[in-house]
């Protein structure tokens, strides 16, 4: 979680979304489990398109 926090561990984030509705679910709060799966989604959808982004800039810019 500190990791998370000072911004060096962003790659983790998903994971530990996922763990935390994984615990969640477990203690039968499903609600809760559901939000924090669904802000997982968000991060790779992001991340897709923030890669589709750059990629589009990169071959804009290799045809110059």
């Amino acid at each position: 979680y500190y990791i998370v926090l000072t911004g060096s561990g962003f790659l983790y984030l998903p994971q530990c979304l996922h763990k935390i509705a994984e615990l969640y679910h477990l203690r039968d709060e499903d609600e809760k489990a559901i939000q924090f799966l669904k802000a997982e989604k968000i991060y790779y959808e992001t991340a897709l398109i923030d890669t589709q982004q750059m990629q589009d800039k990169i071959g804009k810019g290799s045809s110059l």
